[in-house]
This record gives C-alpha cells, sequence and structure tokens, in this order.
C-alpha cells in the first residue's frame, strides 16, 4: 500500500497490479492506513472517510463498509482481520478496538483500552494468530499485549527494539519489526534485516517473510527454533 498516493497493488507473477489513488470513487481513497487479507478478499482502511474498502484479489472493488458508531466517525488508525473473516479496527478517538462482520456496518465494542491509560492513543499494529489470538502492538509503551480470541488479556511483552512499527504473525511466533529493520520474535534477542530503504510492511509466504520497503520488495528466509 502506498499512502502517499493512495494506491494499493497486488504483486502476481512477477508484475505489479496497481488500483486506487486519490478521489472520491468507489475504488479511491482519502487517507489510507492500514490494510489485511482473508483468504479472496482484501480490506483497506480509510480514516477520514470512516469506511473499509473491500476488493478482491485482483482488486476489483466490491464494497465500502462503514466504521462509523451511532452514526459518529471513530476515525480508526489500525486493523486486523480474523480467521473468521472479522474485521477489528482501533479508534484514537475512544481507544477502544471495534469488531465488525463485513456483511454489516454496525460495528461493536470488543477491547476497551482504557483500562491501559499508559498506552493510550499509541496502537500502531493489530494482527491474529494461531487460534485468533491477538496482538496489539503499542508504541510509546513498547510493549505487545497478547489477547486471546474472546477479547482476554494473557500476556505482556517488553520489547527491546525502539521505535516498533509492525507485529507479524508466523506460525505459534510473533515478530515485531521497526523502520529500521530490526526485527524481534517475542522471547529472542533482536536482530536487524538487511535493508537499504524505510520498512513499510511484510507478510510471511510459507517459510519466507516478504519485506516491503519504499523502494522494493525484499524476500528473507527468517529462521526460527521449531
Amino acid at each position: 500500500m502506498d499512502t502517499q498516493n493512495r494506491h494499493i497493488g497486488s504483486w502476481v507473477s512477477d508484475s505489479l497490479l496497481i488500483k486506487g489513488g486519490f478521489g472520491v470513487k468507489e475504488s479511491g481513497f482519502f487517507d489510507p492506513v492500514d490494510l489485511a487479507s482473508h483468504q479472496l478478499d482484501v480490506f483497506v482502511l480509510d480514516r477520514t472517510e470512516n469506511r473499509i474498502s473491500h476488493f478482491d484479489t485482483q482488486l476489483n472493488f466490491i464494497q465500502s463498509i462503514s466504521t462509523s458508531f451511532d452514526d459518529n466517525g471513530l476515525f480508526p488508525t489500525s486493523m486486523g482481520i480474523d480467521s473468521r473473516g472479522w474485521l477489528y479496527f482501533y479508534s484514537y478517538e475512544t481507544h477502544q478496538i471495534y469488531r465488525l462482520n463485513k456483511h454489516s456496518n454496525r460495528p461493536t465494542t470488543f477491547i476497551d483500552l482504557n483500562s491501559f491509560p499508559e498506552a493510550e492513543n499509541c496502537v500502531v499494529s493489530i494482527r491474529f494468530g494461531l487460534k485468533d489470538q491477538i496482538a496489539i502492538l503499542f508504541n510509546c509503551i513498547n510493549e505487545v499485549h497478547l489477547f486471546s480470541r474472546s477479547g482476554k488479556l494473557n500476556r505482556r511483552f517488553k520489547l527491546n527494539i525502539k521505535d516498533p512499527s509492525k507485529v507479524i504473525s508466523f506460525k505459534k511466533y510473533w515478530l515485531i519489526v521497526n523502520q529500521k529493520g530490526e526485527i524481534q520474535i517475542l522471547g529472542e534477542r533482536p536482530f536487524v534485516l538487511d535493508l537499504n530503504n524505510s520498512f513499510q510492511d511484510a507478510v510471511f509466504d510459507g517459510d519466507f517473510l516478504n519485506v516491503l520497503t519504499d523502494k522494493e520488495l525484499i524476500i528473507f528466509d527468517i529462521n526460527v527454533h521449531k
């Protein structure tokens, strides 16, 4: 996802398919801030428009899903999706995480993060892992909080890298990365990816980590304890 030019892209058969752009059209974006995928669906979170745009794998527009609550904009900044296709997003305005079915336009409160006042308004990444465990990354306190699929807090981890920006699920592990390419597997020492440019996002494809920088896509073989 290119937030500056409001584009999303799909790398298929050594070619890049680009869609989107700034504007009011169905496939356009005003303020895209996060992206998630599930099976044959791609979802893009547009903060100022208070909507999630739903695309297929060829990036054809399917529908627009509202993230407003009782007609009030929540201006979400991060999102995730579970194994059942439920959408979750974090609102900076309320410091809460909401859950939303892609067939519904009414979000419900899922996790109230106001019980963690020291971490107010610094959620930067939400991802789902094995058995729909939820990882929430707080960059202002350098912590990852792990929740059960029902929203119960299980564990809190302090991180050893500065300014973390993304949490990534890999099998039973959680990886955290910052824009410098410093990476930490929870419970282990950090190491550094060989990046020449600023880290943007990453996703696992089998045992390989596909890392997107602001200039290129790099594939790494990440070894973790089996």
